[in-house]
């Protein structure tokens, strides 16, 4: 088993192999090439050339994103409850880094709400001017 707990069923070489689980444990290219001992132009020849590594190291990339993104879910009721209490703060430094931070993800969600609509509206054909 690898990095994200798939077996070994892919046509990938061993090197490939270790260059995909090298990248996931690393947090730049270079790094990830020393640690695989895989020179960085053999890598971007895969990343370029070869749809098979490509495809593995996206869907490996997706898994361990999914995985971050179901633990940051579990934290973030704790994160809303601590940034209500801080609103309530009598420090008022506090309260206004609370209450800009409230605004902001709201914005930000607000933001990312109305592009999946637009979004979701080109893929479907229709128009979504003057709706949000």
């Amino acid at each position: 088993m690898n990095i994200c707990g798939h077996k070994r069923t892919s046509t990938l070489s061993l090197r490939q192999e270790r260059m995909i689980v090298a990248i996931l444990q690393s947090r730049t290219i270079e790094e990830a090439v020393r640690a695989a001992r895989i020179s960085r132009t053999i890598f971007y020849q895969w990343l370029n050339d070869d749809e098979r590594f490509r495809s593995e190291l996206h869907a490996r990339r997706q898994a361990v994103f999914e995985l971050h993104l179901h633990d940051l879910k579990a934290v973030m009721g704790g994160a809303v409850a601590e940034l209500n209490r801080l609103l309530g703060s009598k420090d008022e430094r506090v309260r206004l880094g609370a209450v800009k931070t409230s605004l902001d993800a709201g914005m930000r969600a607000h933001e990312q709400l109305d592009f999946i609509d637009r979004l979701e509206a080109l893929e479907n054909g229709t128009n979504t001017k003057g709706t949000s």
